[in-house]
């Protein structure tokens, strides 16, 4: 399903999760090893965590986790179509030094944009890609 990333052998820290769907060969993804439920804060406790991909995954509709705005860490973030819906949480606007964030393919129902986007100076890439929102994209 996905590898973690030691930053150091010695100290243990983890800075990368890929927890992406996996695809087979034909390059479909397999709908029955997909992560779903409810996702813990105790990711908090990945203090070191830079780099997070949920891509490809079934979280049922649900709202993305606020606390994900309190993992100040991040500079890579890939929600593409985990089955995410509602609105964007305030809080990811705390991640100042996120440069990558993929929203594309969640239902967002026609919600805004939310404004605090653009005011995030060191994202370099925002996926949006059929997340259903509605609105024009700040700046």
């Amino acid at each position: 399903m996905g590898t973690s990333s030691l930053d150091n052998k010695t100290d243990g820290r983890v800075t990368e999760l890929h927890l992406s769907s996996p695809l087979d060969a034909d390059g479909s993804f397999y709908y029955k090893k997909r992560l779903g439920g409810e996702i813990s804060p105790s990711m908090l406790e990945l203090g070191f965590l830079n780099y997070l991909n949920l891509s490809f995954n079934d979280f049922n509709l649900t709202h993305i986790p606020s606390f994900l705005g309190s993992m100040g860490s991040l500079r890579h973030l890939d929600l593409r179509w985990a089955k995410f819906s509602g609105l964007i949480p305030h809080p990811l606007g705390n991640l100042s030094s996120l440069r990558y964030l993929d929203l594309g393919g969640n239902d967002f129902n026609h919600a805004c944009i939310p404004s605090f986007l653009g005011s995030m100076g060191n994202l370099r890439h925002l996926g949006l890609l059929r997340a259903n929102f509605s609105g024009l994209i700040p700046h």
